[in-house]
């Protein structure tokens, strides 16, 4: 449906002009077209603008560059892998049946070498994820990139926090699986 027509019809409905901002509810729902004649010039690629100011269309550009119902989706998701894998030491350790597993010093060491990288490579993810974060915060729906805002701040203190205690407790990696082998012995 054309501008005209679309405007013909809510005249005929409603008995009225229609306000701008009904205009441009209408035309982001897709419920006409600013271009006259489609079928006769595809690739005309400049809409007539009668009846709409220069404020009106520059609203109408910046609704449609900034409308993205999925915007922060993919910075939530990183978040959520990152903390996954900085997590991934913890729950490693706790687990007594895998430190049972690993008898020998060369079997400890290995699994310290892939839950390091594991660690590290989920910081690599959590700057990601904050990169995707704020770039997501500019545009419209925010709820979502304000969620993985918050979620990677959280999982940001979190590393933190484990950084400072892994630099204060390095060497005692060996000496702490052997107590925990004692203990669940």
């Amino acid at each position: 449906m054309s501008k005209t027509e679309w405007i013909e019809d809510f005249k005929r409905i409603n008995g009225r002009d229609p306000k701008p901002r009904e205009f441009r509810k209408a035309l982001n729902k897709g419920e006409f077209t600013l271009e006259e004649s489609l079928e006769t010039d595809p690739i005309q690629a400049t809409p007539p603008v009668d009846n709409l100011s220069r404020k009106e269309l520059r609203q109408l550009k910046k609704e449609r560059k900034f409308s993205s119902p999925k915007n922060g989706i993919s910075s939530l998701v990183l978040a959520f892998f990152s903390l996954l894998f900085t997590l991934s030491p913890i729950l490693f350790i706790l687990n007594p049946d895998i430190l049972l597993n690993f008898q020998s010093k060369a079997n400890i060491e290995n699994l310290a070498s892939l839950l390091i990288v594991m660690f590290f490579f989920g910081v690599l993810l959590l700057f990601v994820a904050i990169v995707f974060t704020l770039t997501s915060l500019f545009k419209a729906p925010r709820s979502l990139a304000i969620i993985a805002f918050f979620f990677s701040m959280i999982n940001l203190f979190y590393v933190y926090t484990i950084i400072n205690f892994a630099q204060s407790a390095s060497g005692y990696f060996s000496n702490a699986v052997d107590i925990l082998e004692d203990i669940f012995k």
